[in-house]
């Protein structure tokens, strides 16, 4: 068996400047074998050097089933050099490569290219004679990475669109597996083809089971989230501690809370909160999509509340609250309420009450509204959440709102604060006296009597 080598040459061209090239090295492990054991062999690099002219500095090469041709490319150009004639042989296409893939069982590649296609090739190691091709496209975008299965039936693709495509080659038919949460790098299969491996732009590895097209298990830290469309942390939401696995809940990739764990440094859960599919951008302009705002838990965790947003300045503002429960069968969370819109402008702060009795959400927002949010026993005797109680102070705009530490207060911000019983008809205790504009971190205390924050003069 002999193996092959890639290493990076610095090649100088005549106006001096550098140029990065790859230079591919036959080794002959019987070689290393007799060098190791210290008998005479012909070196290591027994066979000249095989240059595959200007290989693309990302490009995959691949040896193709029979181990007769070496396979990489360059541009619009594949490159494929014959061991048998000892020659470099090169196919041009119209659009750039982007990936490359060798059937298993038989002399044909897959290519993919910029604009989304992907080129399946036969008769490509014959110098005199042209390949043979066939197209497959769905893709809109460039072909990130493309992976045979064992048998060679089927062809995975994958990109920034965030769906892992089945083809299977002989009959062209295609099956997706959508909302994987972003744009996907790297796809291989497990030997038993039951197990597909995909990387995420995030550096999160997933796996996903082929039977049922669910991800089975999730590798890596925490998710990257950032917001193309405006340049910025994506990080909307905070850090907020997550009362049912002492987990730090925040924003993911788009649409989804991650939760993380501090002590085990690692991704405990993720939940895709907005239930949308991960949309690549058109023509290079970000997309604005729906992003989760506000999280908060109830103080045994077994409720989440969430807020997620729209607003492209184009089409109708978007504004959806949603309430989760946590199911002990499936270690994750389940939609169980969705307020649409909850607010009819936009929410400003989302708080829970904590302590034991009735579980209550408060949602404050720019129009100066804030509600409360309970639940009640359906006519199928499960738990839906309603509005129990709304109000407001003057015209003057909530800024937030927070619950003392037993619950039996709430304290909702204006340009003054506002103290009510939320436990007692929502009964307003005081009014306090307006405050800087510029503070807005504030906490209610353990007790009626209690108070503090940034708010001066409390």
């Amino acid at each position: 068996m002999d193996l092959a080598l890639l290493r990076k040459c610095q090649r100088t061209k005549p106006n001096k400047e550098r140029d990065d090239s790859w230079e591919v090295a036959c080794l002959s492990l019987k070689d290393v074998l007799r060098k190791h054991r210290g008998e005479e062999s012909a070196g290591i690099l027994a066979t000249a050097p095989i240059l595959l002219k200007r290989l693309s500095s990302h490009s995959t090469i691949v040896f193709t089933h029979k181990g007769d041709h070496l396979v990489g490319y360059s541009k619009r150009k594949i490159l494929v050099y014959s061991f048998l004639l000892d020659t470099v042989i090169s196919h041009s296409q119209d659009h750039h490569v982007t990936c490359l893939a060798a059937h298993p069982n038989r002399d044909s590649l897959a290519t993919g290219n910029s604009i989304g296609e992907i080129l399946i090739w036969y008769n490509f190691g014959n110098p005199l004679e042209a390949p043979v091709k066939s197209k497959l496209h769905w893709h809109a975008h460039q072909v990130n990475d493309l992976h045979f299965t064992s048998s060679g039936a089927n062809l995975f693709s994958v990109g920034i669109e965030g769906v892992v495509v089945s083809w299977h080659v002989e009959s062209r038919k295609k099956h997706f597996i959508p909302r994987l949460g972003g744009s996907i790098q790297r796809v291989t299969t497990n030997p038993l083809d039951d197990l597909i491996v995909i990387t995420l732009n995030s550096n999160i590895i997933k796996f996903l089971s082929v039977r049922n097209n669910k991800v089975e298990r999730i590798l890596g830290g925490l998710y990257r989230a950032y917001l193309e469309h405006i340049g910025k942390n994506g990080v909307l939401t905070g850090l907020v501690r997550s009362p049912m696995n002492e987990c730090i809940a925040l924003n993911s990739s788009l649409g989804h809370i991650q939760f993380y764990h501090p002590a085990k440094q690692e991704l405990m859960m993720e939940v895709n909160a907005t239930n949308l599919n991960y949309v690549s951008q058109a023509d290079n302009k970000p997309l604005v999509p729906t992003v989760i705002s506000f999280v908060t838990f109830s103080s045994d965790g077994q409720w989440m509340a969430t807020v997620e947003s729209r607003d492209d300045e184009v089409t109708t503002p978007e504004l959806r609250m949603k309430v989760w429960q946590f199911k002990a069968e499936i270690q994750t969370y389940e939609l169980n309420s969705l307020m649409d819109p909850p607010h009819y402008s936009p929410i400003t702060s989302l708080s829970s009450r904590p302590g034991g009795g009735s579980y209550l959400f408060v949602s404050t927002a720019s129009d100066g509204h804030f509600k409360l949010w309970t639940t009640e026993t359906a006519k199928d005797n499960r738990q839906r959440w309603y509005c129990q109680a709304e109000s407001y102070y003057l015209k003057e705009v909530a800024i937030g709102s927070a619950f003392s530490q037993d619950g039996s207060l709430l304290a909702v911000v204006y340009n003054s604060v506002s103290l009510y019983a939320p436990l007692n008809h929502f009964v307003c205790i005081v009014h306090l006296r307006i405050i800087d504009e510029k503070d807005e971190s504030f906490c209610v205390g353990n007790s009626a009597t209690s108070y503090k924050g940034d708010i001066a003069g409390v």
